[in-house]
């Protein structure tokens, strides 16, 4: 047989097919299940954090409890709804302790999905329980994530 024979492009076809059908299951099982996992259970969580100290010193934690003064400024929360959400409204809430109202600076946010209006009412999560003081740090997993949506 010489290398012009159909059969030969055939296989060779299928073959590279299947090595990117193959690369971009894996990259989407990666960044949706396993990236997630993996960033979690590597992190350090942090405890007693004010948030009125700078934000950067936590980057790299995966969860934070913050100390028990600290609460979500639900008057200052806002929504968004665009064009480029496809219909997700985005929210955001000042977490703030009495040290950071008082410069009025805000350096954590408290943020969800659907849980608000285009403009207000931050109901997202457990943020009416007094005694939930916890959250988790949002980074970007892969080409899965929404983070963008969040910054200004």
């Amino acid at each position: 047989l010489h290398s012009g024979a159909p059969i030969y492009k055939y296989v060779g076809s299928l073959g590279v097919v299947a090595v990117v059908l193959a690369s971009v299951s894996g990259s989407t099982a990666y960044d949706k299940y396993t990236l997630r996992y993996w960033m979690g259970s590597s992190r350090a969580r942090a405890n007693n954090v004010e948030p009125s100290l700078p934000a950067m010193g936590y980057s790299n934690s995966a969860a934070l409890t913050f100390t028990p003064d600290t609460g979500v400024d639900l008057v200052r929360s806002l929504g968004y709804k665009g064009i480029e959400t496809g219909g997700t409204v985005y929210c955001v809430a000042p977490i703030l302790d009495a040290a950071a109202a008082d410069v009025d600076e805000v350096r954590f946010w408290a943020i969800g999905q659907d849980c608000c209006m285009p403009t207000w009412g931050f109901r997202c999560g457990p943020v009416g329980n007094p005694a939930a003081r916890s959250g988790v740090v949002l980074r970007k997993m892969g080409s899965h994530s929404s983070r963008e949506m969040y910054q200004i």
